[in-house]
């Protein structure tokens, strides 16, 4: 007898969502995961604790305002204090808008405790580290994987260069690879209490709209991550129509806004621009963009792009001249890939999540590098997304695999399949490869 068969004959199809999320929260011990993902860090943590800390050149514009202000000749904390061209007797003040200001609203408590710039950047660096696999670790759990490649993500996502570069050339890269993952765990919680229509406390939203324009304040791209999740939750309410997902949806909407609205009047009212775009905006039309997005991601998933560089572009070897769009073209079958296998039909809330946030990093990606000057085709800039989506990818490749594999086996035994065939095996995919962490 085929219990296949019958399996897929006697399948409900109900709401899907709620049974998928059920599923990876009861079957996966809730820190598990993460508690391997904080030794994994830590453990890396300690292997390079006497490495000396050096700076990437963007935030070294900031800390040294910092600490000049330390040494009081700034009168703040974002005030670089210069020559001015026009008379080099005197000084000119200018408040730091290219970079937004959180790198130095972290590390002035610990330079006021008597810490020194690089021992302050390195435990900064640390705590980025720690807090984000931790929280990788809870974002992985949400999948449905195979035990053992959910803890080999678990141990190596710490190891991946863009999430361990501060550990040696601090940039605030480091602090969105901090923040990223608990940006999604968060967004993937409050959808899941909207479909199962359960309210959210209220001081949890605040707490959460924080995060999310605290992204902002980190650096400005990693706002496209909050927007990402923004957009998800705004997918969700309008599928839902309820209400009470609306309103918590304003809630968080506001919260955000008014956090990213404070910092740039907050840089207009101190006589600067009040970001980057605005300092430099342009007009530049390249129907190159869009294939340079979708190649980019697929480099910063995890370490094509650090490998891709150290051969081609090695300073006493390269093979080639250095170009960001070699990098972005290298990646291009690997981000096909990816875009296929996240834009495919799915009903898990993680994937949808995922693809989500996806679509909406990549559209604001090419809007940004189509209106502004500075532009830079880096993975760096987008690696902690492009990190977050490892697991997705790798959800969706197992279960359309395993879709595949059971449709061939139901064809010989059954003949020709049911429209609806991928619906009906949903079921089967749940059981068959959840797995019990």
């Amino acid at each position: 007898m085929n219990y296949s068969a019958v399996a897929v004959q006697n399948a409900p199809v109900g709401d899907s969502q709620s049974v998928e999320r059920t599923r990876a929260g009861s079957q996966r011990g809730p820190h598990l995961l993460p508690f391997i993902a904080m030794l994994s860090s830590l453990v890396l943590v300690l292997a390079v604790w006497h490495t000396p800390q050096s700076l990437f050149s963007d935030p070294s514009w900031q800390l040294k305002a910092l600490q000049q202000h330390l040494a009081g000749q700034s009168p703040t904390i974002n005030t670089l204090v210069q020559p001015d061209p026009q008379d080099l007797s005197q000084d000119h003040l200018e408040w730091i808008s290219w970079w937004p200001i959180g790198t130095n609203v972290l590390v002035y408590p610990l330079l006021r405790m008597g810490l020194s710039i690089g021992s302050a950047v390195r435990v900064l660096a640390a705590l980025g580290l720690i807090l984000g696999s931790v929280g990788f670790g809870y974002w992985v759990r949400i999948f449905r994987l195979p035990q053992w490649l959910a803890i080999a993500l678990a141990l190596g996502i710490p190891w991946i260069r863009y999430a361990n570069l501060s550990l040696f050339q601090y940039a605030a890269e480091g602090l969105v690879f901090g923040i990223c993952p608990w940006l999604l765990v968060g967004a993937f919680r409050l959808r899941s209490r909207w479909t199962d229509q359960h309210n959210e406390n209220f001081l949890w939203l605040a707490g959460f709209g924080v995060l999310l324009g605290l992204a902002y304040w980190l650096k400005y791209s990693a706002v496209f991550i909050s927007a990402g999740v923004l957009a998800h939750l705004a997918i969700t309410a309008w599928k839902l129509r309820s209400r009470r997902s609306f309103f918590e949806l304003a809630v968080l909407s506001g919260v955000f806004t008014g956090l990213i609205g404070i910092l740039n009047v907050l840089n207009h009212l101190m006589g600067a621009a009040m970001n980057a775009l605005t300092e430099h905006p342009t007009l530049v039309l390249d129907w190159h963009l869009p294939f340079n997005i979708v190649g980019l991601m697929a480099m910063s998933m995890a370490d094509a792009d650090g490998l891709a560089r150290y051969i081609l572009f090695h300073p006493g070897r390269n093979l080639l001249p250095f170009n960001y769009l070699t990098l972005c073209y290298l990646g291009l079958p690997g981000g096909f890939m990816l875009f296929w296998l996240l834009t495919h039909r799915h009903s898990n809330p993680a994937l949808l999540l995922s693809r989500d946030v996806l679509l909406t990093v990549s559209a604001l990606f090419v809007a940004i590098m189509t209106v502004f000057s500075a532009r830079a085709m880096e993975a760096r800039y987008i690696a902690a997304i492009g990190i977050a989506l490892i697991p997705a990818v790798l959800d969706s490749a197992f279960h359309l695999a395993a879709a595949s594999t059971i449709h061939c086996s139901l064809q010989r035994t059954q003949g020709p399949p049911s429209p609806n065939w991928q619906e009906a095996l949903i079921p089967i995919l749940r059981s068959g490869i959840s797995p019990n962490l």
